[in-house]
């Protein structure tokens, strides 16, 4: 099953190279000017695939920040939830300034597909440092899957660190995760017990706890 979904996945990646070699973007580092007329429908499905948005030809287009002249403003696509907690306080910005266009808040539970469960996961990485071994507690082949592609996405990306930059980008998926899925445990961690565990935590983030709570009543 895994080979199968990394085929796949590598089709798919296929796809979205050659739409960009067939809108003239054939060497991203050198045709920065094209990038801003990326077609929104690639950058979409970019976005939509967290296997395609790692790759390291993708990554550069995403940190190039393209204009979008029309975006779809119901659901964010997966992988804005993650650049959410990118490295670049300017790709971060730009993920925020897309997601703040979106108009259904919260996500209804039927369009929160696995893709978002899988951004959820990665986030929960993040913010708790969860090692891999606790992750894979549940060894049902749905699980490992998740666990491999959150692992290859955190070696191919690079992240912030700074744990106020960390709970920010953890209010926006707060706000826009589907009410069932704040009780849902992805690998037995969920978004109540992440807020739990850091209560003690002083400074900056025990007012933006004190939002999240607010949030996830």
């Amino acid at each position: 099953m895994s080979g199968f979904y990394r085929s796949f996945d590598d089709w798919e990646l296929g796809l979205v190279k050659d739409a960009l070699a067939h809108a003239s973007i054939n060497d991203i580092q050198t045709n920065a000017a094209a990038l801003h007329n990326v077609p929104p429908a690639i950058l979409y499905h970019v976005l939509s695939n967290l296997r395609i948005l790692r790759d390291p030809t993708i990554l550069g287009l995403i940190r190039s920040r393209p204009s979008l002249s029309t975006w779809p403003k119901d659901v964010p696509p997966p992988g804005l939830l993650v650049l959410l907690f990118d490295e670049s306080q300017e790709v971060r910005q730009w993920a925020r300034s897309l997601i703040s266009l979106c108009t259904e808040v919260p996500i209804a539970e039927e369009h929160f597909v696995s893709g978002h469960e899988l951004a959820m996961q990665t986030v929960f990485y993040l913010l708790t440092n969860t090692r891999r071994e606790a992750l894979t507690a549940n060894r049902s082949m749905p699980a490992v899957l998740a666990v491999e592609k959150t692992s290859e996405l955190l070696q191919a990306m690079s992240f912030v660190s700074d744990p106020r930059e960390l709970w920010i980008g953890y209010t926006q998926v707060l706000r826009l995760a589907p009410n069932q899925v704040l009780l849902k445990s992805f690998s037995g961690v969920d978004c109540r017990r992440i807020v739990v565990e850091h209560l003690h935590d002083v400074g900056p983030r025990k007012f933006l706890l004190f939002l999240f709570q607010l949030q996830a009543v």
